[in-house]
């Protein structure tokens, strides 16, 4: 296991942790970025691109369209998946990546009490992201 997918496995028990000692915020904030580090495991170690190569194709899609890395390697995966399914699995990744970053958003920066139905929302939407990569990259390795 590279290093970076083991940071995201420690952010997916921090989530399950977290909700449990009923820190709501925490919990969704770790299951986002469990998330955006399993995208980048897979930028890593299955699409062999360094820091560099990712720094420089995001700053080239970022001047054209906005946004940072966040929104750049979600972006990357939505093309990546809509080959598949005539597009579902790119809708459905795309539709948990976007839900998930909002309520990442507020939780992080927002004057709103998280509670335990939006922190467990929030692990669905985690747990469905990391299912479509999972199966992406078994799909990509056969």
């Amino acid at each position: 296991m590279s290093e970076i997918e083991s940071k995201s496995e420690q952010n997916l028990t921090m989530a399950r942790f977290s909700i449990e000692k009923e820190c709501y915020a925490t919990s969704i904030h770790c299951s986002y970025y469990a998330c955006v580090q399993f995208m980048t495991h897979i930028l890593y170690d299955y699409y062999e691109m360094s820091e560099e190569d990712i720094n420089i194709k995001q700053k080239q899609v970022s001047k054209e369209l906005g946004g940072g890395f966040h929104a750049w390697v979600i972006n990357f995966f939505v093309i990546k998946l809509l080959p598949f399914e005539g597009g579902k699995i790119a809708i459905d990744f795309s539709s948990n990546a976007t839900q998930l970053k909002k309520w990442r958003v507020l939780a992080d920066y927002k004057r709103k009490k998280i509670t335990l139905c939006e922190a467990k929302q929030s692990q669905t939407y985690s747990k469905n992201i990391l299912e479509i990569l999972q199966n992406y990259i078994k799909n990509k390795s056969s």
